[in-house]
């Protein structure tokens, strides 16, 4: 725990003295707070843009385990560590840099705001049960039944004139590629022998509900479970996941750009 610490006051200090520049800034907006991007983004504008989303944050501390490490830590470090493996190929923002709270469709719009062509949310997980564990990659299957999205996006057509769409159509056109998206990073994961236990589903998240780009959540692991508690809170542990992840994600670009996505 002490590692995991040590790095948040890290995060925290270099953020105070603007040493990545590539994370954002916050601005209030009409409809409300989207991430812009800081000082040096308009040089990297021919790289895709990804946003990758730590889970919780501020007053919501997400699953605590049982020696008291807390999602919302544990998601900022990894998200830090994916962002420095991403960097130089990517153009890549971050929702939150620090810890504060962010609405779920705060989160969503700051991916939409910024046209990601990718949107990557980091979660860990909590069971009643101890034994439950592994890593799961989750894609959204349907939106339909959700209602988490205050805002309806507008689509020009036509000169000035506007058509109102809902999410769950522009979603609908993302379903493909965020599967393909959870199946690289699978894939990854599932060939390492550290990762022995993972799984890819659908399923209706809020988390993920509104995103007009392919997007996954991907969690972690279980902090309910004594075993991978302590593993995330080694910092070689989360450095490994990092490394897959950001080596599914280079396969999903390098698949794009062969068009070779089903």
């Amino acid at each position: 725990m002490d590692e995991i610490k040590c790095l948040i006051l890290k995060i925290n200090l270099l953020n105070k003295t603007a040493f990545f520049i590539f994370l954002p800034t916050l601005m209030l907006s009409t409809v409300g707070f989207f991430m812009l991007p800081a000082t040096g983004f308009s040089k990297n504008l021919s790289k895709p843009v990804i946003v990758i989303n730590p889970g919780h944050g501020g007053h919501d501390h997400g699953a605590k385990g049982t020696e008291g490490t807390l999602e919302k830590n544990v998601t900022l470090v990894l998200a830090n560590l994916i962002i420095e493996n991403l960097q130089i190929k990517y153009q890549v923002i971050t929702t939150r840099n620090g810890d504060y709270f962010l609405n779920i469709s705060d989160r969503t719009s700051i991916a939409n705001h910024n046209k990601a062509s990718l949107l990557i949310s980091i979660h860990a997980s909590g069971s009643y049960h101890y034994k439950t564990n592994g890593i799961t990659i989750a894609y959204l299957k349907k939106t339909s039944d959700l209602a988490v999205f205050p805002q309806t996006p507008a689509i020009k057509n036509n000169g000035n004139a506007y058509k109102h769409t809902s999410w769950d159509e522009i979603h609908n056109n993302q379903i493909q590629k965020s599967m393909e998206v959870g199946k690289c990073i699978h894939k990854k994961l599932s060939q390492s022998n550290l990762f022995p236990r993972n799984q890819l589903l659908h399923s209706p998240l809020s988390v993920l509900s509104g995103a007009n780009m392919p997007a996954v959540m991907i969690e972690i692991g279980y902090l309910s479970n004594p075993i991978e508690e302590k593993k995330l809170n080694n910092i070689e542990y989360l450095s490994n996941i990092a490394k897959e992840i950001s080596t599914g994600i280079d396969d999903f670009y390098s698949k794009a750009e062969n068009q070779t996505i089903e």
